[in-house]
């Protein structure tokens, strides 16, 4: 998974697997808005999901029209168990088991010219099996989100960026993959440098982690890191989106 979280990955056998339904309904969507490049013309390494989503949105930004837009997401909680299905990761069937990760990061695309109004949004997870790729938003949040499967969890919430604030923001010195004894990696990084620069610090990849809420400490957040949604706020906002 793209830099998602070091594998505390375990799969877990859960009903509302996706039907023959869903499957027709994710072939049948509708023409790519953004980036027509097949899922392997991404960069991606597998368990560091937040450096594939950063280029991958990097790319989209240098490629794609003006007026399109792009997000990224975080997705996580205080207790870093956040079950998302349909993942490469999955130890069984990627289509019936979900993987728990402690946060998962992925990104939601809209093209500027002429979007199908039905669902004019689409999801980037480069982690996802979800076919084709990138997946309509709906699809992907019934497949992989599974809002009832998920509520016996901790609660997922989810940071919001958008494109321009996370290419200037982000930044990762991959500590958080090293080894218990330091020397090692939990999963081998990417062949490319870490992405650094953000802010002026060399990890600023914690602060986007961070799922506390304005309203639960008083510390208000929005500074240019997008902001933290619950679960139903979160597919509010991609129903008709809010300047961030």
């Amino acid at each position: 998974m793209a830099a998602a979280a070091a594998p505390t990955a375990i799969a877990a056998e859960v009903a509302d697997a996706p039907t023959a339904a869903d499957a027709a309904t994710a072939n049948a969507a509708v023409s790519i808005p953004l980036g027509g490049a097949e899922r392997s013309s991404f960069a991606y390494t597998s368990c560091y999901c937040e450096e594939n989503a950063y280029l991958l949105i990097k790319r989209l930004v240098e490629e794609e029209e003006e007026g399109a837009e792009a997000w990224a997401v975080f997705v996580s909680n205080r207790e870093r168990v956040v079950p998302i299905w349909r993942q490469r990761a999955a130890r069984r069937d990627p289509g019936g088991a979900p993987v728990l990760w402690d946060y998962h990061v992925f990104a939601v695309a809209r093209g500027a010219a002429n979007p199908p109004p039905e669902q004019p949004y689409r999801v980037y997870d480069l982690d996802t099996t979800i076919e084709p790729f990138p997946v309509a938003f709906d699809d992907y949040r019934r497949q992989a989100l599974r809002p009832s499967a998920a509520a016996a969890s901790p609660p997922r919430r989810y940071r919001v960026v958008r494109a321009a604030d996370l290419l200037v923001r982000f930044s990762s010195d991959r500590s958080h993959m090293r080894a218990a004894d330091g020397r090692g990696w939990a999963s081998p990084p990417p062949p490319w440098p870490p992405i650094g620069g953000g802010d002026n610090n060399s990890n600023t990849l914690p602060l986007f982690l961070d799922m506390r809420r304005p309203d639960e400490d008083g510390d208000d957040r929005s500074d240019g890191r997008g902001r933290v949604m619950t679960e139903d706020e979160f597919y509010e906002f991609f129903a008709a989106p809010l300047p961030l």
